[in-house]
C-alpha cells in the first residue's frame, strides 16, 4: 500500500510506502553484461540466481528512512553456492545504516551478527571517518569459498583445512579500527586471538 501525506499540498512532506507482506517465490533472475561469457565461480558481470525466495514483513520507506525486516531469503547462484536461509533487520535513515539480527546459512556455513555505520558513509569526502560498530560470528566452510573463488583452490587445498571460524567485535573508523575481541581459528592448524 502507498500512503501519501495528509496534506498533499505540502511539497516537503515525503510519501510513505508500506508493505505489510511482500513475497517472491521460486524466481530465476539473471544480471549480465551483454555478450559476456561467465567465468568460473562468482562472476559479478554475470549473476544468475535460481529458486529465489524472499519474505519481507512491515516494509517501510518514508523519505530517507528505509526499513526492511527480512523474514527469509533463500537462493542458489550459478557458481553452486546456495543460501538456505537468511534473515535479519536492515534499516537506513539520515543518521546511518543499521543491520540487526543478521543470520545467514548454507548447507555447510553460517554467519551471524550486527553492524552499524554513521551518516558519514554517505559522503565520499568523509567516508574514511565514518564510525562503525560490528559483532560477527562466522563458521565458513572452505568448500563454499571455493565455489565463489575457484582460483583460491591451490592455496586452500594446501592448508588441509575444512573451515575457518571467526568471532569479532570491533568499532571505530577506517582510519582507526579498535578490536574489542577477535578469535580466529583454522581447524586445528592455526588459532589467533587479538585485542586492541
Amino acid at each position: 500500500t502507498i500512503d501519501s501525506a495528509d496534506d498533499a499540498s505540502t511539497d516537503s512532506t515525503p510519501w510513505t510506502i508500506k508493505g505489510n507482506n511482500i513475497r517472491l517465490s521460486h524466481a530465476d533472475v539473471v544480471y549480465a553484461l551483454s555478450g559476456h561469457s561467465p567465468n568460473k565461480g562468482l562472476d559479478t558481470d554475470y549473476i544468475a540466481l535460481s529458486d529465489l525466495n524472499i519474505a519481507v514483513d512491515s516494509f517501510l520507506n518514508c523519505g530517507t528512512e528505509l526499513v526492511v525486516p527480512l523474514k527469509n531469503l533463500s537462493v542458489g547462484e550459478r557458481c553452486g553456492l546456495k543460501i538456505t536461509d537468511m534473515h535479519g533487520n536492515f534499516a537506513m535513515d539520515s543518521t546511518g545504516i543499521f543491520i540487526n539480527g543478521l543470520m545467514m546459512t548454507t548447507d555447510k556455513s553460517s554467519l551471524s551478527g550486527n553492524a552499524s555505520v554513521d551518516r558519514n558513509i554517505y559522503d565520499a569526502d568523509k567516508i574514511k571517518n565514518a564510525l562503525f560498530t560490528t559483532d560477527l560470528n562466522a563458521d565458513i566452510a572452505l568448500s563454499d569459498v571455493l565455489l565463489l573463488y575457484p582460483a583460491a583452490g591451490y592455496f586452500l587445498n594446501a592448508i588441509k583445512s575444512s573451515s575457518v571460524k571467526t568471532v569479532l567485535t570491533a568499532n571505530g573508523s577506517i582510519n582507526k579500527i579498535s578490536i574489542d575481541h577477535l578469535d580466529f581459528s583454522l581447524d586445528n592448524i592455526a588459532k589467533i586471538a587479538a585485542k586492541g
